[in-house]
């Protein structure tokens, strides 16, 4: 950020962005000297395409200028988190396992939902795990309806995803286990977007 010739034209559209929130130009200047800053300003520019952080910062450092920069999706209620791990020589979509701490039905459902679409936008066809500490009733526990309620919901807004929940994780990802635990099930060890409750 200290070398750029853009970091003026960067502070200045981040004193538009936030003076109603009590922000001058004087910290402006000194928030987009931060990297974290000043590559969100990059992506709200529309100069790249992504921005990678968090390894060296907490989650909050890095959502931050996120929120304010970006903001959230139009129709959104809350911001969540999808972490892209390679398993078994493919991508596993992990969600929310960075922001939302103990998400209810709807914000679950949201969730879901919306890292499947994270996983369309790599041309993956999302096969939607709602993990738990049961598989199909395995177990009873309020814990499991939430899981149960974000299901039909998902299913009502979003009819052809491949969503499956209950599950418990092994099933999930090991298709010998997913037979052994439920006939019913749709995901059968394949899934690639893990929900977590």
């Amino acid at each position: 950020p200290q070398l750029s010739s853009k970091k003026e034209e960067f502070a200045n559209e981040f004193h538009r962005l936030r003076k109603r929130k009590g922000v001058n130009l004087a910290q402006a200047k000194k928030k987009i000297q931060e990297p974290v800053y000043f590559a969100t300003m990059l992506l709200h520019k529309n100069i790249v395409d992504g921005v990678v952080s968090g390894a060296r910062h907490p989650t909050a450092h890095t959502l931050m200028p996120a929120l304010q920069i970006i903001k959230c999706k139009k129709g959104l209620k809350k911001v969540s988190g999808v972490s892209i791990i390679p398993y078994q020589k493919r991508p596993i979509f992990f969600s929310d396992t960075a922001v939302q701490i103990s998400p209810n039905k709807n914000d679950l459902a949201e969730i879901a939902m919306e890292s499947a679409k994270t996983a369309q936008s790599f041309n993956i066809k999302p096969k939607v795990a709602l993990l738990s500490f049961s598989t199909h009733g395995s177990a009873h526990h309020e814990k499991i309806d939430k899981i149960k309620s974000a299901l039909k919901i998902i299913k009502r807004k979003m009819p052809k995803l491949t969503v499956d929940g209950e599950i418990q994780t092994d099933a999930a990802l090991i298709p010998r286990v997913a037979d052994i635990k439920s006939k019913s099930l749709k995901i059968k060890g394949d899934a690639n977007v893990l929900i977590f409750p």
